[in-house]
């Protein structure tokens, strides 16, 4: 019922907001220039994904406003280098351009972040092993040591961030946005 809630608000708040997730882009009947900004976060965790989502992952560039931003972050290592080849093959098809920008970020940047982000981590995991059955439990146990015990200092993952651009205009300020939709829904 919150996210219910939640979701109606925002809704309220914005009504381009849509939270209709029963088509894939691919079949909704979007008007060219439709987001100003893409972002995907480990959603692309195996090479595969990259090819069954292929069509998706090109329309969302087409769809991109001009000026509009395509982000994805994810993981590094493993499949990853293969992931963000094909990626980059996908985004050139769909005609965006890649923003060259630094693409490793340390999570918990300060030290006092990395503090938050450590007790917050262990503190759900603390709570889930309170509440868990026996099952469930060996599977906490088989967590790395950082999130079980506090004496073992925590560590937090890199991440690697791929930006693409679709050309022609400045990424759209809210103001411009809203003109926009004015001159689209009179």
């Amino acid at each position: 019922m919150a996210r219910e809630q939640a979701e109606q608000q925002l809704s309220d708040d914005d009504p381009d907001i849509c939270w209709d997730t029963s088509a894939t882009v691919s079949d909704l009947a979007l008007p060219p220039r439709a987001f100003d900004l893409v972002f995907l976060t480990n959603f692309l965790t195996q090479l595969e994904m990259t090819s069954n989502f292929e069509r998706e992952l090109e329309d969302l560039g087409r769809h991109l406003t001009p000026g509009g931003l395509l982000c994805i972050l994810g993981g590094r290592g493993g499949q990853y280098p293969e992931i963000y080849e094909a990626l980059n093959e996908i985004a050139t098809r769909a005609g965006l351009q890649r923003l060259p920008l630094r693409d490793s970020f340390k999570a918990g940047h300060s030290p006092a972040s990395a503090a938050r982000l450590a007790l917050q981590e262990r503190s759900f995991v603390y709570g889930l092993s309170q509440a868990a059955s026996g099952k469930v439990q060996s599977h906490l146990q088989a967590l790395p040591q950082d999130l079980l015990d506090q004496t073992v200092p925590f560590h937090l993952p890199n991440f690697h961030f791929v930006a693409y651009k679709r050309e022609g205009g400045v990424f759209p300020t809210l103001e411009r946005r809203r003109r926009g939709n004015e001159e689209l829904h009179p």
